[in-house]
């Protein structure tokens, strides 16, 4: 007879008063396979859970010193361990016991003296919902997943991406720190499909995604905005940090080959550069910030592309970082004026 549920041995932590139940019970559930921690008495039994956060609990209702009830209402009141089912330990005739312990949260009960069969089903019925329960966490994570990134790049998605930014610009104007905000742009993307193929395309979106992913900071944050475009929050960043830091990107992808089957083809960005400053700038919206990125984003574009345009919140273009042009990535495609291809 096994209590197991699945592959692995359940860990399970006993808490009782009395030294013989304790012993008792590690003995009988360490030969059935579990690994089983005791405890004396339900003082620590919340910290403890904490610390070893094991698949089940017994706990013993009647505890000189912290009472099961209390016990338990504790663990459930716990955000972090409130789901480890407790199966609570009375005597039979404590019917009123069993129903205090089931409406504080408990998942089952086990009467004393033990019968180690009905013992068993008990452990491996919590064991067995417990299982469900985490397997349901873990799909509703991945479909969370899903809905909040993008299937290709694996960034943040244009959802996740307004709600992040929305936050750090409250977090930016509560703590007075600046911020800055760069839309980014791929060359000529429409060609590099028509011309190479989608899967020329995804395979560049990537390549900026993972750049792009692979530079932040730890506090930046980095989404795939739709399309071919990409934006990067820099918080803590004034103007002149944020160009440097965009023209270091703008460069960074000048240098990318991108296999393809008629050879390897250069890519370049337009960038379009805003900072906000909350000492200086007052009350101003997250969609406000993003929308002056966007316009430095078009003059960039418009301006030959394969550059950095950096305009204040007020409209002023505060500096344009160029490139040598799209074709300073390689050479220009004969074919497709506008694509470069490496040499």
């Amino acid at each position: 007879m096994s209590i197991a549920v699945g592959s692995r041995s359940p860990s399970l932590l006993v808490v009782d008063d009395e030294q013989a139940i304790l012993d008792l019970l590690r003995r009988r559930l360490e030969a059935l396979g579990c690994v089983v921690s005791v405890l004396p008495g339900g003082t620590r039994v919340v910290e403890t859970v904490r610390a070893q956060m094991p698949d089940l609990i017994l706990l013993d209702v009647m505890m000189p010193d912290l009472d099961g009830f209390a016990v338990c209402q504790a663990l459930k009141a716990d955000e972090t361990v409130r789901d480890i089912p407790v199966i609570m330990m009375t005597a039979r005739s404590e019917t009123d016991s069993r129903i205090k312990g089931l409406e504080l949260g408990a998942h089952d009960y086990v009467a004393k003296p033990f019968e180690t069969a009905e013992l068993v089903a008990r452990i491996r019925a919590a064991l067995r919902v417990k299982q469900l329960q985490d397997d349901l966490k873990e799909a509703n994570k991945h479909l969370e997943r899903l809905a909040t990134s993008d299937p290709l790049t694996d960034l943040p998605n244009r959802r996740r991406f307004d709600e992040e930014f929305f936050l750090a610009v409250e977090r930016s104007r509560r703590n007075g720190d600046p911020l800055s905000v760069m839309m980014i742009d791929l060359d000529r993307f429409k060609r590099i499909n028509d011309t190479y193929g989608h899967q020329a395309g995804d395979d560049a979106l990537r390549q900026v995604g993972r750049l792009l992913n692979g530079r932040r900071r730890i506090t930046d944050l980095v989404g795939r905005y739709g399309g071919e475009e990409f934006v990067w929050v820099l918080p803590g960043a004034r103007a002149e940090g944020a160009a440097q830091v965009g023209e270091w990107l703008r460069r960074e992808v000048e240098t990318m080959a991108l296999s393809t089957g008629q050879g390897p083809l250069g890519l370049t960005v337009s960038i379009g550069i805003t900072s906000f400053d909350p000492s200086e700038h007052g009350p101003i919206g997250a969609t406000a910030v993003l929308e002056v990125a966007d316009q430095a984003l078009r003059k960039a574009k418009e301006a030959g592309r394969n550059r950095v345009v950096h305009q204040s919140l007020g409209g002023e273009v505060i500096a344009g970082e160029e490139g040598a042009g799209e074709e300073g990535a390689g050479e220009e495609d004969e074919d497709q004026p506008g694509l470069t291809r490496y040499r």
